[in-house]
């Protein structure tokens, strides 16, 4: 079967070859007798000489074969077509969209044909797979590709009389696709022609000349279906693609034409240095491509042919390649017609400007965006030739001209400097610097490019150094510390201050641990000690740089400049400790390494000092200990104290302080760290006034706690404290623990479990921030106690803003977008849901607190509450209709804001909120009335 139809496609084929490339040349003069000026010409030809072995579209006539199609509750559909089949299948059918953006319209004259999507319908040929596999055989082979495509049915399509499709581009529907393979099926036609455009060549497939055949071309090659004329034409649809795995097809170059580009490329770059002219070249592409596919992996036909051909040669002459979107701006007057919303001409140009608009390295890694583009360096000049002005859509990614860029290696490091300097220290340059050092970050950890990439990442440093940003809110962007450990190692001596001086801090303290081995190695610390100094400072927190000081110097250092260098850092880091963020980590690091370097004497004389605490001389340790304890709980700001567990929560959604999160880390608290405390206070036999101070502040404070602490610090606490207590035989009765028991399960219970919220059965909604016309009307509607749903016509981005408001405020309700006439409808219909899940959420912290109060030893539990346990183990204070908790532990525990239903500071008192509010007249309108929200106003 599959030879006897590769035999009938030979004999019966449209009277063409597979369709090739039409860029032949003609061999230039020996390059080497040429001229610097025509070497850009000898390279064109050169490259232009490359052929693919397949074209950008073909069709040929197959054999007869019916595929048995079945559609639905018609039944089997005979050959060929017939009218009263025809219109049972259009009767089945929908009128076929297009894509436009990220929107899908039907518009009849832009694309008029029947449908039906390849789940209405089915072969039942079993021959018909196989008929199909040697029909993608020889698409292989006409669109120059030599390795498996698989062919996926798309639709099948029915153009009637008058039916057809405007020029357009197939966008990918399945991962890997490239490409679009049309059979045509037995059906009696005129018309319906198949104009395929791709650069300057234009051919025209009919498919009223074949019974039955095929047709294919490239995703991005531009194709129109003219008018059908008379009878209808039919078709099957299929979408090519490569497996995501699948090595890209390629063929190598005939020996002869590879040693013609080599010899081309060589003279180039011996050339170059005598031309400005010449400093890198650009080749022009074929076919178009997104930027999700601009790579040599992705390229189709000849552009991978010359893609491949120029990556082999640049592993053999100092040259590197890029690729990029080429783009062209042309900016002029046009004749003003208010009314046409479609572009217009440029009648005059007043400014030309050329610019590599997207960046990528041969794998397709983003380096930079608007990299500026002489117009010398095209190779072509006609590449802009036939192409219009359009609007760039950013939903699908812009497809312009795109081409390989030709740099010699020797001046890559000023190209790319000059990607990563658009337009001054701007913030492009900054987001072009950034991608450029990542990408080269990453380069100079891999061994095989290791020399190269180090040497363009210290040329980009080195220039960004010498850079001072616009403006003071822009930022530097910084290096990954694995890069910044290869850069400082490639800079020693008096070039490591400077190095260090511009890393931002970023520093790993594996360095530190290296520069030792040096040190030990011959360098001279007098030559570095003013870098490390730097380096150690540029550090984010003490613990970090007494670390970094400790890998760097012995504990008993011999040389007399190292034992000054380490007492010099430990003194200025000791001074400046008070304005830096401190943890736990911090005060373990501070004494260890005193106790490393020095002795107590100094912890007591320096460390005491630096926190204005006096202490007693005897007994030295026990002294430092009340001190230091007294210290930290006058210090203690109990309703700041943030727990790590709350910092690390995957449900965290703001941060406490403008802090970045690794600095509040360092300052949080484990409730493990509390009750050890509270332990060593009892069993060092402190003094009594500490721990009354302890209990007293936190009684004071504990109706101030975030109530997300409760679980990860207090509860912890007090249920940890009971055995502390018990350790050291301190009655459960004693006051201080009574109150301190009562006020914090009392807070526990108000602020973390709350009020019950009451089930709302009111329509009014809490209001949008925005006052705009627009939002003014949404708000009378959402005030209004008797309206539910109200719909909207209105424009897109109108729709959007509310849509955008009523997400911001939480307002309890839902809105759609109805996608039906012009304008479409935003639909908003009030709910209940977020009022019914704060009951339901309510209902679930009860029952965890009840559960964690029950958790308690129940006798140790009702001593420590005393007169308070029946109220707060039966939790009176938080029921629907309590009135208050009446705490008899002297807190004054009000109940927690009841879950918020709309807008800001909406409680259960929806009506008393609104009249005081600008919308409290809305209170007073009448049920019947009909408020409009599409007015302008």
């Amino acid at each position: 079967m599959l030879a006897a139809l590769n035999e009938k496609i030979k004999a019966e084929g449209n009277g063409t070859a597979p369709l090739t490339s039409s860029r032949t040349g003609v061999r230039p003069p020996n390059v080497s007798d040429s001229q610097a000026g025509n070497i850009r010409q000898a390279l064109c030809h050169a490259l232009d000489q490359i052929n693919s072995t397949g074209s950008f579209a073909s069709a040929r006539a197959l054999p007869s074969m019916d595929p048995c199609l079945i559609v639905g509750d018609i039944g089997k559909i005979d050959l060929p077509l017939q009218e009263h089949q025809a219109r049972q299948i259009i009767d089945k059918c929908r009128q076929a969209p297009y894509g436009k953006g990220d929107q899908t319209i039907v518009d009849t004259s832009v694309r008029n044909t029947w449908e039906l999507d390849s789940s209405q319908f089915e072969m039942q040929n079993p021959k018909w797979r196989t008929f199909l596999a040697a029909i993608v055989s020889h698409v292989g082979k006409d669109l120059g590709i030599n390795v498996p495509i698989r062919a996926e049915l798309y639709e099948m399509l029915v153009y009637e009389q008058g039916a057809m499709f405007k020029s357009h581009t197939d966008s990918p529907k399945i991962p890997g696709m490239f490409g679009t393979l049309v059979i045509s099926l037995p059906s009696a036609h005129t018309g319906g022609d198949v104009i395929v455009r791709h650069r300057h060549e234009k051919k025209v497939l009919k498919s009223s000349e074949m019974d039955q055949g095929f047709m294919c071309w490239y995703s991005d090659v531009q194709h129109e279906v003219l008018p059908v004329t008379s009878g209808y034409r039919w078709v099957l649809t299929y979408n090519l693609a490569l497996e995501p795995d699948q090595e890209r097809p390629g063929a190598g170059l005939r020996q002869g034409h590879r040693a013609y580009l080599h010899d081309a490329l060589r003279q180039w770059l011996t050339k170059v240095a005598g031309s400005d002219n010449l400093q890198r070249l650009i080749y022009a592409l074929d076919h178009h491509y997104t930027e999700a596919a601009l790579s040599v992996q992705g390229f189709k036909g000849r552009d991978l042919v010359v893609a491949q051909a120029l990556r082999d040669i640049s592993s053999e002459l100092p040259m590197d390649i890029f690729l990029g979107t080429l783009e062209k701006t042309a900016e002029g007057s046009c004749e003003d017609d208010y009314y046409d919303e479609d572009w217009h001409s440029l009648d005059e140009i007043y400014d030309t400007h050329f610019a590599i608009s997207t960046l990528v390295d041969v794998d397709g890694v983003h380096l930079a965006d608007d990299v500026e583009l002489d117009e010398k360096s095209l190779l072509q000049r006609d590449c802009f030739e036939d192409v219009d002005g359009e609007e760039i859509n950013y939903e699908e990614g812009y497809a312009g001209n795109e081409g390989i860029i030709l740099v010699p290696r020797d001046a890559t490091p000023a190209f790319l400097q000059t990607a990563a300097k658009v337009k001054g220290y701007s913030e492009s340059s900054i987001k072009n610097l950034a991608s450029l050092l990542a990408y080269f970050s990453e380069r100079c950890q891999d061994p095989s490019k290791d020399a190269s990439s180090l040497l363009m990442l210290k040329s980009l440093c080195e220039k960004d150094w010498a850079s001072k940003p616009m403006h003071s809110f822009q930022v530097k962007p910084k290096l990954d510390k694995p890069a910044v450990m290869k850069l400082l190692q490639a800079v020693t001596g008096s070039s490591l201050s400077g190095a260090v001086e511009n890393i931002n801090g970023n520093i790993d303290l594996e360095f530190f641990a290296w520069i030792k081995g040096e040190i030990a190695n011959g360098l001279s610390f007098a030559e570095v000690q003013k870098a490390l100094l730097q380096a150690v400072q540029s550090l984010p927190h003490l613990s970090f740089k007494l670390a970094a000081v400790r890998a760097v110097t012995p504990p008993k250092p011999e040389e007399e400049e190292v034992e000054e260098w380490e007492r010099t850092a430990l003194e200025e880091f000791l001074d400046t400790a008070k304005s830096m963020v401190l943890g736990l980590q911090d005060g373990a690091s501070v004494i260890s390494h005193c106790v490393w370097y020095r002795d107590i004497d100094y912890i007591q004389a320096r460390l005491l000092r630096a926190g204005q605490v006096t202490a007693a001389q005897q007994p030295q340790w026990m002294s430092v200990f009340e001190a230091v304890s007294k210290s930290m709980i006058s210090a203690m700001d109990v309703p700041a104290m943030v727990s790590v567990l709350t910092l690390e929560s995957p449900s965290r959604r703001t941060p406490y302080s403008g802090a970045p999160v690794e600095d509040q880390l360092l300052s949080a608290v484990q409730s493990g760290w509390l009750v050890s405390f509270w332990e060593n206070l009892l069993e060092k036999k402190a003094p009594d006034h500490l721990t009354m101070a302890l209990s007293s502040r936190i009684v004071a404070e504990a109706n101030r706690i975030p109530p997300q602490e409760f679980n990860h610090l207090w509860i912890p606490l007090l249920q940890g404290l009971i055995h502390a207590l018990e350790d050291n035989s301190i009655p459960f009765s004693t006051q201080r623990y009574q109150a301190l028991y009562a006020a914090v399960l009392d807070a526990f219970l108000t602020r973390w479990v709350g009020k019950e919220p009451a089930k709302s059965t009111s329509l009014v909604r809490g209001a949008v921030r925005c006052s705009c016309g627009d939002c003014a009307g949404l708000n009378a509607f959402l005030a209004s106690p008797s309206l539910r749903t109200q719909r909207i016509p209105m424009g897109k981005q109108r729709r959007q803003h509310l849509h955008n408001q009523l997400d911001a405020a939480g307002v309890d309700c839902t809105h759609v977008t109805e996608h039906v006439g012009s304008p479409h409808t935003l639909v908003v219909n009030k709910t209940t849901r977020l009022a019914d899940a704060a009951r339901r959420e309510w209902r679930a912290r009860q029952a965890r607190a009840d559960e964690v109060i029950r958790g308690f030893p129940a006798e140790a539990l009702r001593t420590l509450l005393g007169a308070e346990y029946d109220r707060i183990v039966n939790m009176e204070g938080i029921w629907l209709g309590a009135a208050g908790s009446g705490a008899g532990s002297g807190t004054s525990a009000q109940p927690a804001a009841a879950p918020r239903e709309g807008g800001p500071g909406r409680d259960d008192g929806v009506a008393e909120l609104l009249e005081g509010s600008p919308w409290g007249w809305m209170l007073k309108r009448k049920a019947v009335d009909v408020i409009d929200l599409t007015r302008s106003d």
